[in-house]
C-alpha cells in the first residue's frame, strides 16, 4: 500500500475543507459547519472510492466523525491497516488514545496503544508538536492508571 498515494490537487481541497470548518466553528455557524461538514465526508468518501480503505482516509474521517463510536472504531480500522502495511501510525495513536481517554475513560487501552508505537514516537523527536502530545497522553494514561 503506497503510504500518499493522493494528488496533490485531492489532498488540497480536503486541507481547504478542513480549514473553512475550523474557521465556521470560530465562527459558530452551525448551518455552514453542517455544510462544510458533509462536503468533507463526502470528498472523503470519493477518495475511498478511488483508493480504497486508507489509513490516511481512515483516519481523516475518524477525525471528523461526529460520534464517538464511529471514531473509535475508524481509528482502530486505520491503526490496524498501517500496522499491517508497515506505515507510520504515531498521529493516529494520538488521536485514538485521546478519543479513548476523554470519551471512554478507558486510560488503560490508550496506554496501551501508546506504549505499542513507542519505537515510532521514539524516532519522529524532530516533530515537536507530535512528541509533546505524545508524552502529554503518557502522562495522563499514567495519572489515571495510578488512580485505579
Amino acid at each position: 500500500m503506497d503510504p500518499w498515494p493522493f494528488e496533490d490537487e485531492e489532498w488540497d481541497e480536503i486541507s481547504e475543507l478542513t480549514h473553512r470548518l475550523t474557521n465556521s466553528t470560530l465562527a459558530d455557524d452551525q448551518i455552514l459547519h453542517g455544510s462544510i461538514h458533509r462536503e468533507l465526508i463526502e470528498r472523503l468518501c470519493e477518495l475511498m472510492e478511488k483508493y480504497g480503505e486508507h489509513p490516511v482516509l481512515l483516519e481523516t474521517l475518524a477525525d471528523f466523525a461526529e460520534d464517538p463510536n464511529e471514531r473509535l472504531s475508524l481509528y482502530r480500522k486505520a491503526l490496524k491497516l498501517s500496522v499491517k502495511h508497515e506505515m507510520p501510525t504515531l498521529t493516529i495513536r494520538i488521536f485514538f488514545a485521546e478519543l479513548l481517554i476523554e470519551e471512554f475513560q478507558d486510560a488503560k487501552e490508550a496506554r496501551q496503544v501508546l506504549k505499542d508505537g513507542e519505537d515510532e514516537f521514539l524516532d519522529r523527536e524532530e516533530e515537536p508538536e507530535w512528541v509533546s502530545k505524545f508524552a502529554e497522553l503518557w502522562w495522563q494514561c499514567r495519572v489515571e492508571k495510578s488512580e485505579d
